[in-house]
Protein backbone atom coordinates (compact mmCIF):
# COMPACT_ATOMS: atom_id res chain seq x y z
CA UNK A 1 0.00 0.00 0.00
CA UNK A 2 1.20 3.35 -1.01
CA UNK A 3 -0.35 6.65 -0.12
CA UNK A 4 -1.99 8.68 -2.40
CA UNK A 5 -4.05 12.15 -2.95
CA UNK A 6 -6.31 13.85 -4.88
CA UNK A 7 -7.24 17.52 -5.24
CA UNK A 8 -11.46 18.22 -5.55
CA UNK A 9 -12.97 21.02 -7.06
CA UNK A 10 -16.60 22.80 -5.21
CA UNK A 11 -18.70 19.87 -7.86
CA UNK A 12 -16.19 17.21 -6.06
CA UNK A 13 -14.85 16.32 -9.42
CA UNK A 14 -11.45 15.47 -9.62
CA UNK A 15 -8.68 18.67 -10.64
CA UNK A 16 -5.36 16.11 -9.89
CA UNK A 17 -3.95 12.92 -8.32
CA UNK A 18 -1.17 12.84 -6.37
CA UNK A 19 0.91 10.58 -6.54
CA UNK A 20 5.09 11.31 -6.42
CA UNK A 21 7.53 9.10 -6.44
CA UNK A 22 8.81 9.13 -3.11
CA UNK A 23 5.81 8.36 -1.42
CA UNK A 24 5.21 5.24 0.31
CA UNK A 25 2.80 3.56 3.29
CA UNK A 26 3.45 5.71 5.73
CA UNK A 27 4.02 8.79 4.00
CA UNK A 28 2.58 11.45 0.76
CA UNK A 29 5.47 14.01 0.19
CA UNK A 30 4.23 17.58 -1.27
CA UNK A 31 5.16 18.70 -4.10
CA UNK A 32 6.07 22.03 -6.04
CA UNK A 33 3.82 20.43 -8.86
CA UNK A 34 0.42 20.09 -5.91
CA UNK A 35 1.21 23.19 -4.43
CA UNK A 36 0.58 24.39 -8.25
CA UNK A 37 -2.71 23.10 -8.77
CA UNK A 38 -3.16 24.11 -5.45
CA UNK A 39 -2.87 27.94 -6.29
CA UNK A 40 -4.31 28.06 -9.39
CA UNK A 41 -7.13 26.26 -8.68
CA UNK A 42 -7.85 28.26 -4.95
CA UNK A 43 -10.76 29.36 -6.27
CA UNK A 44 -12.90 26.47 -7.00
CA UNK A 45 -11.01 23.83 -4.77
CA UNK A 46 -13.61 21.94 -2.30
CA UNK A 47 -10.38 20.19 -0.40
CA UNK A 48 -8.11 17.62 -0.90
CA UNK A 49 -7.97 13.71 -0.39
CA UNK A 50 -5.75 11.12 0.73
CA UNK A 51 -5.24 7.35 1.69
CA UNK A 52 -4.13 6.12 4.76
CA UNK A 53 -2.79 2.19 5.42
CA UNK A 54 -4.70 -0.10 7.57
CA UNK A 55 -8.40 -0.66 7.86
CA UNK A 56 -10.89 0.21 10.30
CA UNK A 57 -11.68 4.19 11.22
CA UNK A 58 -8.88 6.31 10.22
CA UNK A 59 -7.72 9.94 11.14
CA UNK A 60 -5.67 13.04 10.65
CA UNK A 61 -1.64 12.44 12.06
CA UNK A 62 -0.21 15.73 13.54
CA UNK A 63 1.86 16.17 9.83
CA UNK A 64 -1.67 15.98 8.47
CA UNK A 65 -3.12 18.15 10.58
CA UNK A 66 -0.10 20.59 10.40
CA UNK A 67 -0.19 20.43 6.74
CA UNK A 68 -3.72 21.12 6.83
CA UNK A 69 -3.61 24.62 8.69
CA UNK A 70 -0.61 25.36 6.48
CA UNK A 71 -1.99 24.82 3.14
CA UNK A 72 -5.24 26.67 4.33
CA UNK A 73 -2.96 29.68 5.35
CA UNK A 74 -0.94 30.10 2.23
CA UNK A 75 -4.69 29.38 0.53
CA UNK A 76 -6.30 31.76 2.74
CA UNK A 77 -9.27 29.65 2.71
CA UNK A 78 -10.88 26.53 4.81
CA UNK A 79 -10.89 23.16 3.31
CA UNK A 80 -12.60 19.91 3.40
CA UNK A 81 -9.64 16.67 4.30
CA UNK A 82 -10.74 13.37 3.24
CA UNK A 83 -8.77 10.65 4.50
CA UNK A 84 -9.57 6.95 3.46
CA UNK A 85 -8.39 3.42 4.78
CA UNK A 86 -8.91 0.33 2.95
CA UNK A 87 -12.65 0.20 4.58
CA UNK A 88 -13.60 3.69 6.00
CA UNK A 89 -13.69 7.29 5.62
CA UNK A 90 -13.12 9.92 7.67
CA UNK A 91 -13.84 13.63 6.81
CA UNK A 92 -11.64 16.29 8.68
CA UNK A 93 -12.50 19.90 8.70
CA UNK A 94 -11.24 23.02 10.69
CA UNK A 95 -13.21 23.77 13.99
CA UNK A 96 -11.27 26.59 15.83
CA UNK A 97 -10.60 28.37 17.49
CA UNK A 98 -7.29 27.09 17.82
CA UNK A 99 -4.94 26.81 14.54
CA UNK A 100 -4.98 23.36 14.94
CA UNK A 101 -8.17 22.40 16.18
CA UNK A 102 -9.75 20.23 13.59
CA UNK A 103 -12.71 17.49 13.91
CA UNK A 104 -12.86 14.25 12.40
CA UNK A 105 -16.50 13.49 11.52
CA UNK A 106 -17.37 10.11 9.97
CA UNK A 107 -18.39 9.24 6.16
CA UNK A 108 -20.66 6.74 5.70
CA UNK A 109 -21.87 7.33 2.11
CA UNK A 110 -18.82 7.81 -0.27
CA UNK A 111 -18.05 9.85 -3.09
CA UNK A 112 -17.52 7.92 -6.26
CA UNK A 113 -13.29 9.16 -6.60
CA UNK A 114 -12.51 7.26 -3.29
CA UNK A 115 -12.72 3.62 -5.43
CA UNK A 116 -10.09 5.20 -7.54
CA UNK A 117 -8.32 6.57 -4.72
CA UNK A 118 -7.78 2.62 -2.88
CA UNK A 119 -6.79 1.77 -5.89
CA UNK A 120 -3.97 3.90 -6.73
CA UNK A 121 -2.93 3.51 -2.80
CA UNK A 122 -2.73 -0.64 -3.69
CA UNK A 123 -5.96 -1.60 -2.33
CA UNK A 124 -6.87 -3.02 -5.32
CA UNK A 125 -5.60 -6.66 -4.63
CA UNK A 126 -8.26 -6.98 -2.07
CA UNK A 127 -10.07 -10.19 -2.23
CA UNK A 128 -13.98 -10.50 -2.30
CA UNK A 129 -14.34 -11.10 1.35
CA UNK A 130 -12.13 -7.66 2.24
CA UNK A 131 -14.48 -6.03 -0.61
CA UNK A 132 -17.38 -7.42 1.36
CA UNK A 133 -16.56 -6.04 4.24
CA UNK A 134 -15.06 -2.61 3.25
CA UNK A 135 -18.68 -2.10 1.80
CA UNK A 136 -20.00 -1.50 5.01
CA UNK A 137 -18.19 1.35 5.77
CA UNK A 138 -17.21 0.14 9.12
CA UNK A 139 -20.98 -0.74 10.28
CA UNK A 140 -24.67 -1.89 9.25
CA UNK A 141 -26.75 0.46 7.97
CA UNK A 142 -30.27 0.77 8.89
CA UNK A 143 -33.74 2.22 6.88
CA UNK A 144 -36.62 1.31 9.13
CA UNK A 145 -38.26 2.15 5.92
CA UNK A 146 -36.51 0.93 3.42
CA UNK A 147 -37.64 -2.66 1.36
CA UNK A 148 -34.03 -4.78 1.86
CA UNK A 149 -34.64 -7.33 4.85
CA UNK A 150 -32.36 -10.26 5.44
CA UNK A 151 -28.93 -10.98 5.80
CA UNK A 152 -27.32 -11.80 2.86
CA UNK A 153 -24.61 -9.52 1.45
CA UNK A 154 -25.43 -7.03 0.39
CA UNK A 155 -28.26 -6.17 2.80
CA UNK A 156 -27.30 -3.89 5.55
CA UNK A 157 -24.79 -1.47 3.62
CA UNK A 158 -25.54 1.73 2.53
CA UNK A 159 -26.70 1.15 -0.79
CA UNK A 160 -28.80 -1.89 0.66
CA UNK A 161 -29.64 -0.65 4.08
CA UNK A 162 -31.97 -3.05 5.95
CA UNK A 163 -35.07 -2.30 7.26
CA UNK A 164 -35.33 -4.56 10.74
CA UNK A 165 -33.06 -4.45 13.71
CA UNK A 166 -33.35 -8.01 14.06
CA UNK A 167 -31.32 -8.12 10.76
CA UNK A 168 -29.04 -5.51 11.77
CA UNK A 169 -28.05 -7.19 15.16
CA UNK A 170 -27.38 -10.51 12.92
CA UNK A 171 -25.25 -8.82 10.34
CA UNK A 172 -23.16 -7.13 12.89
CA UNK A 173 -22.45 -10.12 14.96
CA UNK A 174 -21.90 -12.14 11.68
CA UNK A 175 -19.24 -9.12 9.82
CA UNK A 176 -17.88 -8.23 13.98
CA UNK A 177 -19.13 -4.58 13.42
CA UNK A 178 -20.14 -1.90 16.77
CA UNK A 179 -22.11 0.53 15.26
CA UNK A 180 -25.19 1.26 13.20
CA UNK A 181 -25.81 4.10 10.53
CA UNK A 182 -29.28 5.17 10.77
CA UNK A 183 -30.24 5.95 6.88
Amino acid sequence: MMEAGVLLDKKGEVLYWHLPNNRSGGALPDSVDLWSVFWENRNNISGFAHSHPGFGRTGPSHTDITTFNAVESGLGIKLDWWITSGDSMVLVRYNGPGRLDYHRMDVTMEPDWVIQLRALSGYETLNNADIEFASFNGGVTLDPNGPNAGTKYPNGTPHHPVNNLEDVQKIANIRGFDRIFLK
